[in-house]
C-alpha cells in the first residue's frame, strides 16, 4: 500500500508515498464517497447541508473532547 524510500536530500529522513495500486484504490473511494454525498442529501437545501455538516462537525469536536478528558 505505501513505499518507504530513504531521502535523496537527507539520509536520515525517509520518503513515504502511496503505490500505484493504492492511488488507484484512493481514487475509486473518492468517486464513491462523493456519490454518496449526493445519495444521502437529496432533498436538502444547499443552507440544510450547510447546517447538517456544520452539525455533524460540531459532534465529532465534542467525541474528540469527551476522548481526550
Amino acid at each position: 500500500m505505501v513505499v518507504k524510500r530513504l531521502s535523496v536530500k537527507d539520509s536520515r529522513a525517509n520518503r513515504i508515498s502511496l503505490t500505484e495500486q493504492s492511488k488507484i484504490m484512493v481514487k475509486q473511494i473518492e468517486k464513491l464517497a462523493h456519490r454518496t454525498s449526493r445519495n444521502v442529501l437529496v432533498g436538502f437545501t444547499k443552507e440544510e447541508q450547510v447546517q447538517l455538516i456544520q452539525a455533524l462537525q460540531r459532534v465529532i469536536q465534542n467525541l474528540d473532547e469527551a476522548a481526550n478528558r
